[in-house]
């Protein structure tokens, strides 16, 4: 093969590998994306502070200079619309740190050049409080893209071994001897039971070669779809793993589901302590949640004494 044409498949097979990885880190933005509610902001900025999440880990937050209303316009109107001023969310970037390496001051990122974003440094607990996405501090994007590149990999190979499954077999024959094979091979497929050979036939159709390659896509897929469910419980994400919830016994569930609240929790440590800090410090009001947690199952047994407890304190 020519140096052109073997850079021009391997350009085709990275731009392919790259497809596939954009395809599911969406995928599993999307996931992130709809994991939390958070009760006090907007759809737009609900959408922002989850996507700084993504991209960066960490987000800063201070409420508008002069956007909070006078006591005198409280008083006088029975419905405001932003009693405790206008929260206000940017990237950052510190530039002083305490001895635990904590940032204490720092300035806000104006990405789109808004006017009313200061340029002069923020003390941090004073001006601004800043969060973090997850207890490693990391990008959310980062914890993603280490399964991103090997189940995109995998996927590779799943499309590497449909391609060898469509190849048919292969008879190495000369001129001569073609007819013979041929008629041979329509014998197969027709499906005779008996086909009689002499000498010549066998030695037409001796040299067959099979194209294919071993069966292995149901392992690479098993695989994938066990890297994905790893990453849905780093995610915090309810998942029944590759094999089928209602195969496992209570205590497995109840396992994996405890993994999982605990990756919940990863994300829930950092995200209550930062709106906490927005009530106490900025006193604007915001509630957050996650979605859907998975519960712990009870066995037969265990719902049959409920019941009779049930029962009992009924009477």
């Amino acid at each position: 093969m020519s140096k052109p044409i073997y850079q021009l498949f391997k350009k085709k097979g990275a731009l392919a590998l790259k497809s596939i990885e954009s395809y599911y880190r969406s995928r599993f933005f999307s996931v992130f994306m709809n994991k939390f509610e958070i009760e006090g902001m907007t759809s737009d900025q609900l959408r922002f502070f989850l996507t700084q999440g993504w991209e960066t880990g960490t987000i800063n937050a201070f409420i508008l200079k002069d956007s909070k209303p006078s006591q005198l316009v409280l008083e006088s109107m029975e419905e405001v619309e932003n009693p405790n001023g206008i929260l206000v969310l940017t990237p950052y970037a510190p530039f002083e740190y305490n001895i635990y390496n904590y940032p204490t001051k720092l300035t806000a990122v104006n990405i789109r050049g808004a006017k009313f974003i200061p340029a002069e440094p923020m003390e941090i607990g004073k001006d601004c409080v800043i969060g973090f996405f997850h207890t490693s501090h990391m990008p959310i994007r980062a914890l993603v893209d280490f399964y991103v590149e090997r189940i995109a990999n995998i996927e590779k190979v799943i499309d590497t071994q449909l391609f060898t499954h469509k190849l048919p077999r292969l008879v190495i024959c000369s001129p001569e001897d073609k007819a013979r094979v041929d008629q041979i091979m329509k014998d197969i497929d027709a499906g005779n039971n008996v086909i009689f050979l002499d000498a010549n036939d066998w030695q037409s159709i001796k040299n067959v070669l099979d194209s294919g390659n071993n069966y292995i896509i149901d392992k690479l897929y098993n695989y994938k779809v066990a890297l994905e469910n790893e990453l849905l419980t780093i995610l915090g994400i309810d998942n029944a793993g590759v094999e089928k919830r209602e195969r496992k016994i209570v205590d497995e569930v109840n396992a994996n589901n405890q993994i999982i609240n605990d990756g919940n929790d990863c994300f829930m440590t950092e995200l209550e302590e930062f709106v906490k800090q927005v009530n106490d410090i900025l006193g604007y009001p915001l509630k957050i949640r996650a979605k859907e947690l998975p519960v712990m199952a009870v066995s037969e047994e265990d719902n049959v004494e409920m019941e009779e407890e049930e029962n009992v304190n009924i009477d």
